[in-house]
């Protein structure tokens, strides 16, 4: 999602929204399934693209707005958040969790790694033996 940082258009055009409507209906998507894959803009280019550094932006802000709306709808208001593995190295979402108001604070821990899967499993022990 790095290249998404150089993005320098946030509105998706009508094939983007297309695209973006099957990329993100449901859980999985296998890409040969898109019946206009071979005619697509994005087809076979490369991270120097301009259009598909936009399109990069446009996709990241699409999914932070997923996770976002989740945790607007399910999440308790007003806990920090703490934010581990990989996802510590994206500094544009990150800030948005802190610009969100939805968190007291946001931690992001200052060496960024895998961890995140150790970090999820203990939070998960600890609420499935103490209900916390």
């Amino acid at each position: 999602m790095a290249l998404a940082s150089f993005s320098s258009r946030n509105t998706p055009s009508a094939e983007e929204r297309k695209l973006l409507g099957f990329l993100l209906d449901g859980s999985y998507q296998e890409l040969d399934a898109y019946e206009d894959l071979d005619d697509s803009r994005y087809y076979n280019v490369g991270m120097d693209d301009p259009e598909f550094r936009n399109f990069a932006g446009i996709f990241s802000d699409k999914i932070f707005d997923i996770f976002y709306q989740f945790a607007k709808a399910n999440m308790k208001k007003g806990l920090p958040l703490i934010i581990a593995g990989g996802c510590g190295l994206n500094c544009d979402w990150n800030s948005k969790w802190k610009d969100s108001g939805l968190f007291s604070e946001v931690f992001v821990p200052p060496v960024a790694n895998d961890s995140g899967l150790a970090i999820g499993t203990a939070i998960d022990a600890q609420f499935h033996f103490n209900g916390n």
